[in-house]
């Protein structure tokens, strides 16, 4: 999304009335499959949400573990989480009012 908001600042330098209508998002390893996604283009409001959740998680410091072990199938840094016993971890810690922002991420399309 976020390129495509600097694609159509560039964009308008030369064409007044360009617009991106969706993405592309390529897995180029074998893990990937070489698969293509098409993402269409969020709104401006969904935009702005999930960069002011992200921007308050960021501030806030609040990283943990992602809550199931499928999310982490490519991460090669689990030593630093502790990823064998973070789970139970992550459980109560997502019950944690400071993490508002982060589970607001998750809902986020």
């Amino acid at each position: 999304a976020l390129y495509g908001v600097a694609a159509v600042q560039l964009l308008r330098r030369k064409y007044k009335g360009a617009k991106v209508v969706r993405g592309i998002y390529y897995f180029s390893s074998a893990k990937g499959g070489k698969e293509r996604r098409s993402i269409d283009t969020p709104s401006k409001a969904a935009l702005a949400g999930v960069l002011t959740d992200l921007r308050t998680v960021i501030a806030s410091g609040t990283f943990i573990h992602a809550a199931d072990d499928e999310a982490c199938m490519f991460c090669d840094l689990g030593a630093a989480c502790g990823a064998a016993d973070a789970l139970p971890r992550v459980e109560t810690k997502t019950l944690d009012r400071l993490l508002e922002a982060r589970r607001n991420l998750q809902t986020h399309e």
